[in-house]
């Protein structure tokens, strides 16, 4: 199984927002990956919190769906 999610990620010091959009097979893995700035694309930012996430069959819908969203 492989998942699509997207993330707030909040930088409360420069007032900066970003939904950052990805996919993978294990997502509690990844989301600590995010949280504890192991992550080059979001490692700046101060909170990091899951909005949405989908399962997917495979990593190929995974893909298509990140970049849809």
């Amino acid at each position: 199984m492989y998942y699509t999610y997207v993330l707030l990620c909040i930088d409360s010091r420069g007032n900066r927002k970003k939904f950052y959009i990805g996919s993978t097979e294990n997502l509690r893995t990844r989301l600590l990956k995010h949280k504890t700035k192991s992550v080059d694309t979001t490692k700046s930012f101060d909170k990091i919190e899951l909005l949405y996430y989908e399962a997917c069959r495979n990593l190929e819908d995974a893909t298509a769906r990140e970049k849809y969203l």
